[in-house]
This record gives C-alpha cells, structure tokens and sequence, in this order.
C-alpha cells in the first residue's frame, strides 16, 4: 500500500487547517469521524507524552483538543520518559504520537518544544508508514508525510539527547537561563555543564534552578584552551554562547574582542574536535552580515571557523554548525529596559533614527532554533529563522505610550536596517519550512548534502527593513507581557 501525498504541502502555519490538510493527505473521513486509511477502516490515534509534572501540560490538552474539533480521535497518555518506548510497542492503535517535548502555554519559560511523532507500519507487510510531526512556538505547524512524500529533513526530531552531557559556553545569560530551562524539563537524563568566568552569575543561577544536581558549573574563559579543553572532554555536545556583545565595548576594546569572540571560537573547535564532541552548535548574530561594526566582523569569522572546522573534523565524528538571529525580547543586551528605565524615570525615550528596524524574537525562538540545529545540523550549515521585523519607533511606543521620543542621531558602527541573508549567500541557501540554511560553498568533509527545501529566488536578500512581516504596538505589547 502506497498513498502519493503530493498535494499536501510540507508546513502549515495554521492549526486549525488540520482537517483540510489531513484530509487532503487521504487519511480523514470527510465526514469527520476521525482518521482512516484508503480501505475506509478508522485508525486509533493515541497520543503519548512525558511530563515533568502532574498531569496533561496545557500545551497537549489544548492540542488534543483541537484534533478533536477538527474530527480526529485522539486518546491521550502521561507516563515516564523510560516508559513511553516500550509503551508505544504493545498499544492496540494504530498511530502513535509519542510527544517527548511539549511546550507549556502561556508560561513562556518551561518546555517550548515539537512534538516528535513516530508510527508504526498500518498494516502488517505495509511498505509505508506514517509520520505526523505538529510543532509548538509562535507558529504552530504540522504535517503528515508518507513514504512517497518528500519532507525536509528539518521537519523531524533526530536527536536523542538522553543521557548526554552539554557543555554550555557563556551559559549564565539570558541565552543560556532558556536552554538550561529547556533541557532540564524537558530531558530529565541530560546533564549540562555551564561553562564561564563569572563565580557570582554560577552561584545565582544554581540557586535559581534549586541546585539541580543536572546543572555543573566550571569557571573558565574561553580564551583559556587548556581550561575550556578540560571542561569539554566527555562531554557530546557544545553550545557556544560565550562572546562580547556589546557594539560600544567592542569598538573601545578590540583586542579583547577579537580574543574573545575569534581566538574563543577557535579554541571551541580544537577542544571540540580533540574531545571527539559529537555536535557542536555556535551562536551567531545579523550584525555578522555585512558587518559594519567590530562586534558584527567577529562574529562573521566566528562563523567561518565554526563552518570550515568540520574540514579539521573531517575524519572524525564531530560536526559543526552555526545558528544566526536577531535581537532577543528580553535579553540583557536588548534595548527594552533601557526604554523601561527611561519610563520610570520620566524621560524622553531616545532613539538613534525614526526609520530604524530590527529582527525580533523571543528567548523560546531561540531555544527552539538551536534545537532545530541539533536536530537537522550535518555540518556547515548556518541556520537562519523566518522571524518577524518591527520599528523601533513602534517597540518604544508600545513601551512608553505617550512618552516623548527624541532621536539622537546613528551612533558609530550601527545600522538603520539588519540584513541575516545577503543575496549572495541566497544562492546557496534553502527554505526549508520556517528555517533558512544557508548550505557551506566549499564542502571537503563529505561527498555531499542531502537536504531538501525550496531554492531562493534570484537577488532574494532577507532584510529587517524589507521583511514580508511586522509587528505593530499591539503585537509588541503582547509578546512584552
């Protein structure tokens, strides 16, 4: 039995198309009676998920719900990480979907994740089986592929992350108080190790996580390679967070800079590779694109070591890659409370120039796309979000209405509009649902790469100032809170 799903497109951005889309994919009773095969018999549905804490997570009653308004039958489950695979092997249904992460809404802060969905042949000697993946976030996806469908890789889960050990660069962040948030609910047997120079930071945070004996702590910079070589050895994967940030620093401090952020990231990649890490996964920003500023020029060669490191780890396991994003709602270095704190005091909101814009993105966004990395990565690749731009003059609005705004004129090494994808590396990138990937244009660490999405049109540049979607005031002030 073979169904040829060709109609049925790879993403979808609205939950409630589930119907249409199933519909269209041959496995829903038009009359609304649940899922069915092509012989018309009813398939049993049974959704299974870990959690962390009592009960159903919001996140999976509100979607089970939705299935339901949309004709599907579904059962749903809680039970033990350990027990959901041997679960899965002795049911009566038909189609599992064995959720291991599921998001927590609203509560912004624990388990942001996919539901990773895995199904077994449905019938007996079937050549074809079911995978029904339904993503979480901002924009909820789903999707149903058969044997005969061709799905982007970075459509399903991949990476198993049960009893391995991440090391965390830079990890006392803000960056990092997500994903150590993220990876504590949502994989109860991965450790993580938290890798920086500040002993104050450390302390705080264990504390904020109750001293989770998950959660290690090692003092150490970056630019110390026997120190970071140390923390990295029996570790499988790395997160390197750790960098300056700050435009203004950078530009007064360029040697440190370049220390930090250059000779730091190649330090990364020779522990890595000497520690035989399995992944690693670099953070990158938009300011690297054309960069006009030194912070924006060390992170473009952060990305050059971390892509052209896989030709060193080429005869070995380790595999590199790159995620770049724009700014972050809420982080340290974000401009919201520098606003906020204009506001309490009373005083103008000062902005450089009226027509400015930037990309925007939430903490969780973050998270999820280094997932995403982890997940889908080979090596080389850098990977970019579809993400929202808004108007500086809108998010300070949003923050301050009423308050007056005066406009002080572009400070040295900044930009009125952000660029993440330059028409020049477009021609080597793929759209592959919500997720650009930028493809490596010399590739010596294997014989080639077999991923699959949508090549961008000619002269395509992603641009903050020429994105295709805003946020207004009142978008703003949601995700604000």
């Amino acid at each position: 039995m073979t169904w040829a799903n060709k109609s049925l497109k790879p993403y979808s951005q609205d939950l409630e198309k589930a119907d249409e889309l199933l519909t269209a994919a041959g496995w829903v009773d038009t009359d609304g009676d649940g899922i069915r095969d092509k012989n018309g018999k009813p398939l049993k549905l049974n959704l299974m998920t870990y959690s962390a804490r009592p009960g159903l997570p919001p996140m999976a009653e509100a979607m089970a719900a939705q299935l339901r308004e949309a004709g599907i039958g579904i059962e749903t489950e809680v039970m033990e990480m350990g027990s959901i695979d041997d679960r899965k092997e002795k049911g009566d249904w038909d189609l599992y979907l064995a959720a291991y992460n599921i998001a927590m809404v609203p509560d912004p802060s624990p388990l942001i994740g996919c539901f990773r969905s895995i199904s077994q042949d449905l019938h007996p000697g079937s050549p074809c089986s079911g995978n029904l993946t339904i993503g979480s976030g901002r924009r909820l996806s789903q999707q149903l592929a058969s044997s005969s469908l061709d799905v982007p890789r970075g459509s399903k889960r991949n990476m198993n992350l049960s009893g391995k050990t991440i090391l965390l660069t830079g990890g006392t962040g803000s960056f990092g108080n997500a994903f150590v948030r993220r990876i504590l609910d949502e994989h109860p047997t991965t450790t993580v190790r938290v890798f920086s120079r500040d002993e104050l930071k450390q302390s705080e945070m264990a504390s904020a996580f109750d001293n989770d004996p998950r959660l290690r702590f090692f003092i150490g910079d970056v630019r110390n390679k026997a120190r970071l070589t140390r923390a990295t050895q029996g570790a499988d994967i790395v997160i390197h967070a750790a960098a300056m940030k700050q435009v203004t620093a950078c530009e007064y401090n360029p040697f440190e800079a370049v220390q930090t952020n250059i000779l730091g990231t190649q330090h990364v990649v020779d522990a890595a590779i000497d520690s035989g890490v399995e992944k690693v996964v670099a953070l990158s920003t938009d300011k690297a694109v054309n960069p006009v500023n030194l912070y924006g020029a060390t992170k473009l060669c952060e990305e050059k070591l971390v892509v052209q490191g896989n030709s060193y780890a080429a005869a070995s396991a380790t595999r590199l890659a790159c995620v770049r994003y724009g700014n972050v709602v809420g982080s340290r270095g974000s401009v919201v409370p520098v606003f906020q704190r204009l506001k309490e005091e009373g005083k103008p909101i000062t902005i450089t120039d009226e027509r400015m814009t930037r990309f925007w993105l939430t903490l969780d966004s973050a998270v999820d796309l280094v997932m995403y990395a982890l997940d889908n990565m080979r090596g080389g690749e850098v990977f970019v979000p579809r993400i929202p731009s808004m108007r500086v003059t809108d998010l300070a609005r949003a923050i301050a209405p009423g308050q007056p705004i005066e406009y002080i004129g572009i400070r040295p090494g900044e930009k009125l509009h952000e660029v993440m994808i330059t028409s020049d590396e477009a021609r080597h990138t793929l759209q592959a649902g919500n997720v650009f990937v930028v493809l490596p244009e010399s590739v010596s660490w294997t014989k080639g790469t077999d991923w699959s999405g949508e090549s961008l049109p000619d002269g395509f540049a992603y641009s903050s100032g020429d994105n295709d979607e805003w946020l207004d005031e009142t978008q703003l002030m949601e995700m604000l809170g």
